[in-house]
């Protein structure tokens, strides 16, 4: 969704499958699972970050808390729990910066670069560089700063249903699934066309890699850059990133810089994605939030993280409480779908209580249960005529008043 300029928050598209945006440090998982995979670091590896300040070919690579002296020695897993810019990126140069490719191949390998072709209109697929040399072995389209940079999630751009994706595949242990919507084409109560789950990767990484992530993950909320996420219901296992949104032609039209705009001001983009329960994984989910707000109190441990907990602990809510209760008054309204029990007269299916319901998710349940729909307003359901619990016969229009 997206704020508008009457301040309503409305679906003017689908964020998730088509915003291609530079990820941040929620990429770094991806980084480090390739060295590791690679065989060129293992969970003892140590890099120093120094103050949190370190020279990268001409540019300074920084750390969040470099004001405060930085980080100094950190061990591979730590890089990760601290989100650490100069631990990660460091680690990926000083391994790869001989060979860009072999990195850039292995990104490939995990799956969170591939197509999945999404059936919604607007999908977009990842786009990440491939190294490329001419007949004199000199790279022409790639620079020294990209291999550190894109390591840390620059220099690509990644919707963020890649993202979850990919995180879901390490909550699977390396099984990577295809994002799906329809469960089966049907004619006439005759399935024509059964979907559901597939498989998109068996593997896109070692057993073994994917359990070091999964505790690495862990400690990200245990003792890193989610530490809100710690009293939540169930156990959360994952990670945050916060990049600089690259503005459009017009909003950086006369700053120089295509992360700033006429008065010098940045957007940012914050997210945490994860998986929980983390001990067995039943949901993966991401947060995406663009925002003006300062990186300094604005970033994927904050409101990103926040967020997510509200999440978790509302699916633990429903999860542990009687059908009944779910069917009339779900933490989440919008997210479920009323049982409607089968009246004895089948010419007159009870009204089906949407009230708190979004709209496609009313218009899903009004229309399931034999009626159709009429709606004003925008949000979320906040009345309806005729009310629920009566039968009506089929066909009759439900009216939905939309706040």
């Amino acid at each position: 969704m997206e704020k508008c300029v009457d301040g309503e928050y409305r679906e003017i598209h689908n964020h998730a499958v088509s915003d291609l945006l530079e990820p941040g440090s929620v990429f770094k998982t991806a980084s480090i699972m390739v060295a590791l995979d690679d065989g060129v670091v293992d969970t003892t590896y140590r890099v120093d970050t120094g103050n949190g300040v370190w020279p990268m070919y001409g540019r300074q690579m920084k750390d969040h808390n470099w004001t405060k002296g930085g980080y100094q020695w950190l061990t591979l897993p730590q890089t990760l729990m601290y989100s650490s810019n100069i631990g990660v990126s460091r680690i990926i140069d000083d391994q790869y910066r001989n060979n860009p490719e072999r990195f850039v191949q292995g990104i490939y390998r995990t799956g969170i670069a591939d197509n999945l072709h999404v059936p919604l209109v607007g999908a977009a697929p990842p786009i990440v560089r491939i190294p490329k040399k001419n007949k004199h072995g000199q790279y022409v389209n790639w620079a020294r700063t990209d291999l550190p940079w894109m390591s840390i999630g620059y220099v690509t751009q990644i919707p963020p249903i890649s993202t979850l994706t990919f995180y879901n595949a390490i909550a699977n242990r390396g099984r990577m699934m295809k994002p799906y919507l329809v469960e089966s084409i049907e004619q006439h109560g005759v399935v024509k066309k059964k979907l559901g789950p597939s498989v998109l990767n068996a593997s896109i990484c070692s057993p073994a890699t994917a359990d070091t992530l999964v505790r690495g993950l862990r400690s990200v909320i245990e003792e890193g850059t989610a530490k809100r996420l710690r009293n939540c219901k169930w156990e959360v296992a994952g990670k945050t990133g916060t990049s600089w949104v690259v503005l459009s032609p017009a909003e950086a039209k006369g700053s120089g810089d295509p992360y700033r705009d006429a008065w010098g001001r940045k957007k940012n983009q914050a997210t945490f994605v994860g998986f929980f329960p983390a001990d067995a994984p039943r949901y993966t989910a991401i947060v995406t939030i663009y925002s003006r707000l300062s990186a300094k109190t604005f970033y994927g441990g904050t409101i990103p993280a926040m967020t997510m907990g509200e999440i978790v602990d509302n699916l633990y809510a429903m999860d542990n409480a009687p059908t009944e209760v779910l069917t009339k008054k779900g933490a989440f309204p919008e997210m479920v779908v009323p049982t409607i029990n089968a009246p004895e007269d089948k010419k007159k299916p009870i009204v089906p209580d949407v009230k708190g319901m979004g709209l496609e998710d009313a218009v899903y349940a009004i229309e399931n249960a034999g009626y159709r729909c009429e709606w004003t307003g925008t949000g979320h359901v906040a009345a309806q005529s005729p009310a629920a619990g009566g039968a009506k016969p089929a066909g009759t229009i439900i009216n939905l008043t939309l706040k």
